[in-house]
């Protein structure tokens, strides 16, 4: 996932979502870049939301906001349960400002260090 990089529609939102999948002890890890101008004080952001079937949304992780500007990794530990997983990327409120997204993987937490798993879980 690319949110162009851009001065224009600081704070913009784009997300990536999974339908209802069952979460038990699963995680998920997912690589990112932040594209930011030298001068720009506030920076991209990236979050990990799980949301339930009653739609409440719990943010379970998120960048700081001052990676530097090459592959980060997030890692997440999913909920218990049956959720909705959301991964939003949201643009800095001034200046020059992107984020890629890239190798998003959802599995069992215990796999986490082992061979890629056959299946992966798509985002729509």
């Amino acid at each position: 996932m690319n949110l162009m990089e851009s001065t224009v529609r600081g704070g913009y939102i784009a997300a990536l979502e999974t339908s209802y999948i069952d979460t038990t002890d699963m995680c998920l890890e997912l690589f990112f870049w932040p594209v930011v101008s030298a001068n720009n004080l506030h920076r991209p952001i990236v979050s990990v939301i799980a949301v339930t079937e009653a739609l409440s949304a719990l943010e379970l992780e998120s960048s700081s906001g001052y990676e530097l500007p090459m592959w980060n990794r997030l890692l997440a530990k999913l909920p218990g349960g049956i959720h909705k997983v959301i991964i939003e990327a949201r643009r800095s409120s001034s200046g020059m400002s992107g984020m890629s997204i890239d190798d998003v993987v959802i599995q069992p937490c215990v796999d986490f260090g082992k061979a890629r798993p056959k299946r992966l879980l798509l985002f729509s």
